[in-house]
């Protein structure tokens, strides 16, 4: 009897091993959840439906949980569908014991999907201003989208839910002036924050790039940070007449060559509206040559019809309707090149310069002085 009660227990035990080790590691395919889980999605947004295939199931023994994933998954509302490549959650073994059934978190993965489609989609239930923000920035491109929600004990979404992902080849469609294409980047949403990195677009054909973005909600407003870089651009006639109507109206710009490192801040709220932009940045400028509307002729007996800055590193910051500029490096508006330094402040309609130039091998007279280089 005790031999029969002895290989009984091992029996179960080697039953319960392998089925603990089965669960764990290769786990099984049912539909047994499936209507429990469209329940979760019903509670989200009232009409929200998830068309489930068969869900294999993971036993988790660190958190005494189910693991459950399910691919090739669509989510439909109010006609409007989204494919997904998976749908992960875990199920507390906990609340099946009580014959309760708990989701501690649903993660859904979508595939590549037409931008305005997904986010269109996610505010049908979750009217956020940051998704307000996306919706009305971000056209014609593609997204992958990992979201990821946790439930509290009534099976309502917390406030702590995640989304991230891709967008690429997208237009951005709320600066008319500026055409702004081939946006692509990596996104991060939490509550009250959205942060861009590794930023790559085409502005009016012109590349430029950033590390990071951030977007953070204060109150009604929104303050966006961040960082744009360029390497050398060469500017074109039509983007050259685009930036001087805007910056070089009053110069005579005729072509320019540049690098830059840009830090910004400004904020904006639901309508657009912008305000406090502040913008501290570094150029090289490689070339800058603009016509020369300065009547100099009798101190400078070479000067030619053209002003040329050639190799300067300036500062610029800008705040307030406040410009300064302070830059250094070679100026060439004679036969030969001489050294110049200045400081340039413009305050709304005020201007303020002060400029030191060495003349080396190019001629220079002050004839009230009766003095001649």
């Amino acid at each position: 009897m005790k031999k029969i009660i002895y290989r009984t227990f091992i029996v179960i035990l080697s039953i319960l091993i392998v089925s603990v080790i089965y669960l764990s590691t290769i786990g099984i395919e049912t539909t047994r959840f499936n209507s429990q889980i469209s329940k979760y999605a019903k509670n989200i947004k009232n009409g929200l439906d998830i068309d489930l295939k068969k869900i294999k199931i993971f036993l988790n023994l660190t958190n005494l949980s189910l693991s459950a994933k399910t691919v090739g998954t669509k989510i439909k509302y109010k006609k409007k569908i989204i494919e997904i490549n998976n749908i992960k959650t875990q199920i507390s073994l906990n609340s099946l014991i009580k014959k309760e059934f708990l989701l501690k978190n649903l993660e859904i993965s979508t595939k590549s999907l037409e931008i305005n489609n997904l986010i269109s989609f996610v505010r049908t239930f979750q009217k956020t201003p940051e998704l307000f923000l996306l919706e009305k920035l971000v056209k014609n491109g593609y997204i992958i989208a990992d979201i990821k929600l946790d439930f509290d004990s009534n099976g309502k979404i917390k406030k702590n839910y995640e989304i991230k992902g891709f967008v690429k080849d997208a237009k951005l469609g709320a600066i008319s002036q500026f055409n702004l294409k081939k946006l692509n980047f990596s996104y991060n949403y939490k509550k009250d924050n959205l942060v861009f990195n590794d930023v790559f677009f085409l502005l009016n054909d012109l590349n430029f790039f950033s590390n990071k973005i951030d977007v953070t909600k204060q109150e009604n407003e929104f303050l966006v940070s961040g960082n744009i870089e360029n390497k050398k651009i060469d500017l074109s006639q039509n983007s050259l007449d685009l930036f001087k109507k805007y910056f070089f109206s009053d110069f005579g710009i005729q072509k320019i060559k540049f690098t830059s490192k840009n830090d910004f801040t400004f904020i904006f709220n639901k309508k657009l509206n912008f305000k406090n932009l502040k913008i501290d940045s570094k150029v090289l400028i490689d070339e800058l040559e603009f016509l020369n509307q300065l009547k100099l002729k009798k101190f400078f007996p070479q000067i030619g019809e053209k002003i040329t800055f050639l190799n300067n590193n300036l500062k610029i910051a800008y705040k307030k309707n406040e410009l300064s500029v302070q830059g250094e490096g070679d100026i060439a508006f004679q036969n030969q090149k001489d050294y110049i330094s200045y400081n340039l402040i413009k305050n709304k309609d005020l201007l303020d310069f002060e400029t030191s130039l060495k003349i080396k091998n190019n001629p220079f007279s002050i004839k009230i002085l009766n003095y001649e280089k």
